[in-house]
C-alpha cells in the first residue's frame, strides 16, 4: 500500500474533493490546493498560480471524451486541456439564463455530451444543443437544491444526489423524473 499525503510530501494537504481517470491511466486529484496529476510515479500540481484562470479550490471534476476535465472551482469551471495545461473554456456560474447562480458543488459530462453543475442551495443547471437549463424545486421535480454529486448510470439516467431530498433521477430523455 502506498499513502500519498502530506506527510510524505507528495501533495500539498490531505483533503481530496475528488479523483479521475485519464484515458492513458494518470491520476488526477481535485484538492483545496487545486488539481494534481501523478503519472509516471510522480505528482504534478496546477494551481491558480501556473494556471489562468483556474480557482484555488477545485470541488469537482469529470472527464471528457476527448481527454480534457471539466473542473469545478466554487464560482465557475474550466475545460482543462491535460497536453497543454490550459483552460481552453471558462463558465462563470449564473452568467447566462438557465444557470444556476450559486456556488458549485459537483459537475457531471455525460455520454451525450451534455454538462451538469450542481451547486449549493439553487439546483443544477444543464447545458446541451438548447442552450442552458436550470432544474431547480421551483420549476423542476427535484428533491432539494442542494445538490452534492451527479452520475450517469448505464443506461443513461442522471442521478442527483442532494444533501436534504434524497436521490433524484432523470430518464435519459430528462422527461421522466423520480425522488427516492
Amino acid at each position: 500500500i502506498t499513502v500519498f499525503n502530506e506527510e510524505s510530501g507528495d501533495l500539498p494537504n490531505d483533503f481530496v474533493d475528488y479523483i479521475a481517470v485519464d484515458q492513458d491511466g494518470g491520476v488526477w486529484a481535485a484538492s483545496s490546493d487545486g488539481l494534481h496529476n501523478y503519472s509516471s510515479d510522480k505528482w504534478t500540481h496546477y494551481t491558480s498560480d501556473d494556471v489562468e484562470s483556474f480557482g484555488s479550490h477545485v470541488y469537482d471534476m469529470a472527464m471528457a471524451p476527448d481527454g480534457s476535465l471539466w473542473i469545478g472551482f466554487s464560482t465557475e469551471v474550466c475545460r482543462f486541456d491535460t497536453t497543454s495545461k490550459t483552460c481552453s473554456e471558462v463558465i462563470e456560474l449564473g452568467s447566462d439564463p438557465g444557470q444556476a447562480d450559486d456556488w458549485l458543488s459537483s459537475v457531471l459530462l455525460d455520454y451525450n455530451g451534455r454538462f451538469f453543475y450542481g451547486t449549493d442551495d439553487a439546483g443544477v443547471s444543464m447545458f446541451d444543443d438548447s442552450g442552458w437549463t436550470l432544474l431547480a424545486l421551483e420549476n423542476q421535480p427535484l428533491a432539494d437544491n442542494v445538490v452534492t454529486s451527479a452520475l450517469e448510470d448505464s443506461q443513461g439516467n442522471i442521478w442527483l444526489g442532494t444533501s436534504n431530498g434524497g436521490v433524484t433521477r432523470f430518464s435519459p430523455d430528462g422527461v421522466s423524473r423520480e425522488t427516492f
